[in-house]
């Protein structure tokens, strides 16, 4: 029997336990929430899931940890042909939109934005609020 070490990790809302060789090479981990081991040396297979048994108790779930290229891939069957969609329609080149010309009013230069805001605010003067608040502290409202 090898000398399994058993090591727990909680960091970003994770709670694993690891097992390690004496020489530091990952094994197998699991998770304590969801007791699902992680086999990732099949040759210690049986002895990471004792120790990690005798942490998580029963029942566990165990799953070893391949890489994606090893599935083989399975064909996938030959569609059908469609027979009830009407044929697609041509599409159609269009012109590009025009856009309106641009007036003096439009002119960023001339017309800063909130200009007219600020100069219609200046004609209501301050608002209720403010004179309010302006009372209570006793300054002018100007």
């Amino acid at each position: 029997m090898s000398d399994l070490t058993v090591n727990p990790w909680k960091r970003h809302g994770k709670d694993r336990l690891y097992v390690n060789l004496p020489d530091g090479t990952p094994v197998a981990w699991a998770d304590r929430d969801s007791k699902v081991i992680t086999v990732k040396v099949a040759e210690h297979r049986h002895e990471a899931v004792a120790l990690l048994r005798q942490h998580l108790g029963d029942p566990v779930t165990v799953r070893t940890d391949r890489p994606a290229a090893s599935h083989p891939r399975r064909p996938r069957p030959a569609e059908p042909p469609q027979q009830s969609s009407p044929p697609a329609k041509p599409r159609r080149d269009r012109r590009p939109l025009s856009l309106p010309e641009l007036t003096v009013a439009d002119d960023l230069e001339k017309n800063p934005p909130g200009a007219a805001l600020l100069s219609d605010m200046a004609v209501r003067g301050p608002s209720v609020v403010a004179r309010s608040w302006s009372k209570l502290l006793k300054r002018p409202s100007g």
